[in-house]
């Protein structure tokens, strides 16, 4: 869908419509110093033909988090994914995305920070460009795998010393039908790992849907996730 830019670029290749795609979150409500912590994302997809055939989709999206008066993190992606090999493997996809990073520290809410000498001197945004590449094979039967390898150019955004990001790898399966869907996620960047899953179950002859999701990682990482969606039909 739309989030490929930003999730798998290569998930471009068989959207074969645009495709819009929006959503705010408000992270950690009731912080003890009244933090405002906040993430917030647009995108969108417009497939390409040539004499009536798909040539793969473009994709554009942004991507913000923010600590607001004080910090923003914005990420701009511009992604192209499309079929490799249609005639000897079908429904093999690729993609690249390319990103520019950019973080800013806004020190109009902060006097001492104003008179930090650190940002007089070195700033306060820093901003670098960022490569992803990503490879998805989708089975009729409803199976899909894909890999995905984010900052394969290791981009640096530190504002002073060099703070590259990792390279990060994923693979992922997930196994699709009308009323079902299970999917499993292997992450790794350096030292980080972890496993997510989950499930999602329509019923009431589609019109609710039952999901579930667990997270577990080094470092004491562990997350379970219930949720529920509902399918209005006019």
């Amino acid at each position: 869908d739309a989030n490929a830019p930003f999730s798998n670029p290569a998930g471009l290749g068989w959207i074969e419509h645009q495709e819009f795609t929006s959503g705010y979150s408000r992270l950690y409500l009731g912080l003890w110093d009244s933090s405002n912590l906040g993430t917030g994302f647009l995108g969108f997809t417009q497939p390409l033909r040539y004499r009536r055939k798909h040539m793969g989709s473009l994709g554009i999206g942004w991507l913000n988090f923010s600590l607001v008066q004080f910090y923003s993190e914005d990420t701009v992606s511009l992604a192209y994914g499309k079929e490799l090999m249609p005639q000897w493997l079908p429904n093999f996809y690729g993609g690249l995305s390319a990103k520019i990073l950019k973080h800013t520290f806004k020190l109009g809410a902060d006097p001492t920070a104003q008179a930090n000498p650190f940002f007089k001197t070195y700033g306060t945004q820093s901003s670098a460009i960022d490569l992803d590449l990503g490879l998805l094979y989708r089975r009729p039967s409803g199976y899909s795998l894909g890999y995905h390898v984010s900052h394969v150019n290791r981009p640096n955004i530190g504002l002073k010393d060099p703070e590259p990001i990792d390279m990060a790898q994923e693979f992922g399966f997930a196994y699709h039908k009308p009323k079902s869907n299970i999917t499993l996620d292997l992450f790794r960047q350096r030292k980080e790992q972890s496993i997510k899953a989950g499930a999602e179950r329509w019923v009431l002859d589609g019109k609710m849907a039952a999901r579930a999701g667990i997270i577990f990682g080094n470092h004491d990482l562990r997350q379970v996730t219930i949720g529920f969606g509902l399918r209005a039909q006019s």
